[in-house]
């Protein structure tokens, strides 16, 4: 039996617009340090409380994907998280290069908080899955998938074509959710963005 979702279980933590406006800010400041100087200043994140939670980093140029790095399990503070996520999302993302100090007028930084990831049963994802406030998991061996619940809304998906497009995501085919030994996770997720 998949757990429930219950309002109290859904985020780790609760953001007042002020203080999602001071994260965007201190995720593009960290960012624009890095590029520019390789070094990362102390201390933007250390105002948050030390909650644990995963947290992703999605930085976008001119409306298309730049870069989005994160981590979906809780194994750094939420602090923690984000400074390593920030950067890693302008340098590490494979699919890119890494930032230059040329784009950053140009970049736009969204931060998605993940609540706790649980496994579901894949006949039960049109049902228990909410269209932009759940992401999907997949794994199937070595392959995994993820995508932020808001990836359905930019692509007016419905549950089922959601979860295709994370199987296609881990690499595999887009019906592996139908697969012996596929296991599937779902976890509640909150984005922001913008404040310029």
């Amino acid at each position: 039996m998949v757990p429930e979702i219950t309002p109290l279980e859904e985020y780790p933590l609760t953001l007042s617009r002020e203080e999602q406006r001071k994260i965007v800010f201190a995720v593009r400041e960290a960012v624009e340090s890095y590029v520019s100087s390789e070094t990362y200043p102390q201390g933007l994140f250390k105002w948050l409380p030390s909650v644990r939670c995963g947290v992703f980093v999605t930085i976008n140029k001119h409306g298309m994907l730049r870069g989005c790095i994160g981590f979906p399990r809780a194994h750094y503070n939420i602090g923690d998280a984000l400074a390593k996520a920030s950067i890693y999302a302008a340098t590490e993302d494979p699919r890119f290069p890494p930032v230059t100090s040329g784009e950053l007028r140009d970049l736009e930084y969204e931060v998605t908080i993940l609540g706790k990831p649980v496994p579901v049963e894949a006949e039960k994802i049109s049902s228990e899955l909410k269209i932009g406030k759940h992401g999907l998991i997949v794994e199937r061996g070595d392959s995994r998938g993820l995508l932020l619940p808001q990836v359905a809304v930019e692509y007016d998906m419905t549950p089922l074509e959601f979860l295709e497009a994370t199987c296609e995501k881990a690499g595999l085919p887009t019906d592996a959710w139908k697969m012996k030994g596929t296991r599937i996770y779902m976890f509640p997720g909150y984005s922001f963005s913008g404040f310029s």
